[in-house]
């Protein structure tokens, strides 16, 4: 785990010399999935129920979808574009540095 917390340092340092850019795409990553939640629950206000779903229903769908997604963004991301390293001869970059290639 503190191999993974270093590479988290070594992600943030370069990206904190910019910290007015950084704060922005913070801010920004949060407002889309709440302004997502919003329009929910103003549908869910307007029209009360949709096909026999609540909106309590709606919103634990709908938290239980966004935490799997943040959580594979956060542990799986890179494997969505491993075909594109391997057909674009990146691949073997990786191989030859110190480290593993899952990490």
């Amino acid at each position: 785990m503190t191999l993974y917390f270093k590479y988290l340092l070594i992600l943030f340092k370069p990206q904190m010399q910019y910290r007015t850019s950084f704060w922005l795409l913070t801010t920004g990553q949060f407002f889309i999935p709440f302004s997502v939640f919003a329009g929910l629950y103003f549908l869910f206000e307007r029209f009360g129920q949709l096909q026999g779903w609540t909106f309590f229903e709606a919103a634990l769908c709908f938290g239980i979808i966004h935490m799997a997604f943040s959580l594979s963004e956060c542990f799986a991301r890179g494997f969505d574009a491993f075909s594109s390293l391997v057909a674009g001869g990146d691949f073997d970059r990786l191989l030859v540095r110190p480290r593993s290639t899952v990490v």
